[in-house]
């Protein structure tokens, strides 16, 4: 008789996040300072002010280079880093058609012939995302970066519109296939804007880059495409710490999943070693957070120098029982700014 793999309730794992939006609105950023502990593969400079780590991606081999050090310093468990951004997926297209052309001796990716080597380009993008999916299942989240473009979509009805799109750097079919492909792959849909209003007053419109309102919408509507499957709000600040419930833990905190393939942990001395370390790893994390938690509270005067956790106001206690994630990703923000200071 076939034994079934089932597994009930909510399950850990590393996520799928997918950040779109207008040019220079602050996509990295929001990356930056919300995807814990980021490491950016960085395909068109465009981290240069953002004070993060980074890898040049100039080509796909760089792109596969930079994985396979990834994915063998997670199995040896040395790895500092637990995300992983790439920044942008339109110029990964490009860098996959020069790939295609390069392997094939190509001078153009139309020489293969009607629709050919875009095919072989599409195929390779999405190889590269099979790649990821490799990296999320040791333990990384994995976030891609896309600009933004306007489309003109004309329903069945003919009520034709214009909607925000995931920009892709490839012919229109190419480039929705593609498109469909990222949306699908993704568990978190991001869309960056700025929050346009009416001065009924003054007879025009208020916001955009010179009055700038940015938000994050987390649910499609007709004007651009969203999507999440965390509860979380239609619309947030573009702030550190906005996306911490999609990182949150049933017990707190996620240990990489290769320090938790135990069989038989009671039975095996082995697998007994390795919960006993996965566990030190848990610890040593939430101590060094408790001990930035109550710097943070000492220089916010919620604490007086000397006092723990436990001598929070009751009120504050509470909610950090409750989005601790968001607490730690504010307060690292908070410790960053004082270093840049």
């Amino acid at each position: 008789m076939t034994t079934l793999n089932i597994k009930k309730g909510r399950q850990s794992r590393a996520q799928r996040v997918v950040i779109y939006g207008p040019e220079g609105i602050g996509k990295s950023t929001l990356a930056a300072n919300n995807m814990p502990a980021p490491l950016f593969l960085d395909t068109e400079d465009g981290t240069c002010q953002l004070d993060v780590d980074r890898v040049p991606v100039r080509s796909i081999d760089d792109l596969r280079e930079a994985m396979a050090a990834l994915l063998a310093e997670a199995k040896a468990g040395t790895c500092e880093y637990k995300s992983v951004v790439l920044d942008t997926a339109d110029r990964l297209w490009v860098m996959c058609a020069d790939y295609v052309c390069s392997e094939n001796s190509w001078k153009s990716i139309e020489q293969a012939g009607y629709g050919k080597g875009y095919t072989v380009a599409s195929e390779k993008f999405r190889a590269l995302f099979d790649g990821f999916d490799k990296l999320m299942r040791v333990g990384f989240n994995v976030c891609v970066i896309c600009h933004a473009k306007v489309d003109r979509i004309v329903p069945p009805d003919n009520t034709e519109y214009n909607k925000y799109l995931i920009k892709i750097c490839a012919p229109n079919k190419q480039a929705e296939t593609a498109r469909e492909y990222v949306k699908e792959w993704c568990d978190t849909l991001l869309f960056c804007h700025y929050q346009i209003a009416v001065d009924q007053e003054k007879k025009r419109l208020v916001g955009g880059a010179n009055e700038a309102t940015r938000v994050v919408s987390t649910v499609p509507t007709p004007a651009w495409e969203a999507k999440n499957r965390f509860g979380l709000p239609a619309e947030l600040p573009m702030e550190a710490g906005v996306l911490a419930a999609l990182f949150a833990e049933p017990d707190g905190l996620r240990v990489p999943n290769y320090e938790l393939r135990i069989e038989n942990s009671a039975a095996s001395p082995q697998g007994e070693v390795v919960t006993n370390a996965a566990a030190e790893v848990v610890t040593n994390m939430r101590d060094t957070e408790d001990a930035l938690l109550v710097e943070f509270f000492v220089a916010t005067g919620k604490l007086q120098a000397g006092e723990g956790l436990d001598k929070l106001p009751e009120a504050v206690k509470q909610a950090l029982e409750t989005r601790r994630e968001a607490a730690v990703a504010k307060a690292k923000a908070w410790k960053a700014e004082r270093r840049a200071a």
